[in-house]
């Protein structure tokens, strides 16, 4: 039996409303967040506020992920918790990134987050992993075995000099932050 043009169409319309309410389920607003989820602004945590499968009332909420950051599924989607205490607090979805001022990415107390676009997030990173000389924005230049100091300005790079010691030129770089990184907390 074949199903008529018109009851097709009505089937597609169903299908369409079924997936945007899916999809206005996955992109919610702060007043759905405040009824599923307490937030406490002093400890960062959040608990579950409404009884779901698997989920007891008053129990914290999400986990850590392998970078670090604590994530919590809401409606089947993983959902970052610092940006979920952004829209909680704010009542707005971030428009930016949201930096960790103290840099643990799992610290979501609200005092220790910020929105920042991407080179203020950058400028708040600590010593990388691969760093060889145990200062932020130093180098070993092999070609003249000289320590480099250089910093990010408007995500262009501006070097600072060559030092025959890193320490050197770690006390360089800590001044040219002092400068060009002024709305960095770590850089006073």
């Amino acid at each position: 039996m074949t199903m008529p043009i018109s009851a097709i169409n009505a089937n597609r319309h169903l299908t369409t409303q079924r997936q945007g309410r899916i999809m206005a389920t996955n992109d919610f607003n702060a007043q759905y967040l405040r009824q599923i989820l307490n937030y406490d602004e002093t400890t960062g945590f959040f608990t579950w506020a409404k009884p779901r499968p698997k989920i007891i009332v008053g129990c914290i909420a999400g986990t850590s992920c392998k970078k670090g950051y604590i994530v919590i599924k809401i409606d089947g989607k993983s959902h970052k918790a610092h940006r979920l205490a952004w829209l909680y607090v704010t009542g707005n979805h971030p428009s930016e990134q949201i930096d960790h001022k103290n840099r643990i990415k799992s610290d979501n107390r609200f005092d220790n987050l910020r929105e920042a676009n991407t080179e203020t997030n950058c400028q708040n990173q600590g010593i990388r992993k691969n760093n060889t000389s145990g200062f932020q924005g130093v180098h070993k230049q092999k070609q003249n075995n000289k320590w480099c100091a250089s910093i990010s300005v408007g995500m262009k790079r501006l070097h600072l000099g060559y030092f025959e010691s890193a320490e050197e030129a770690g006390v360089v770089y800590l001044e040219a932050k002092k400068t060009y990184h002024k709305h960095d907390p770590s850089s006073n």
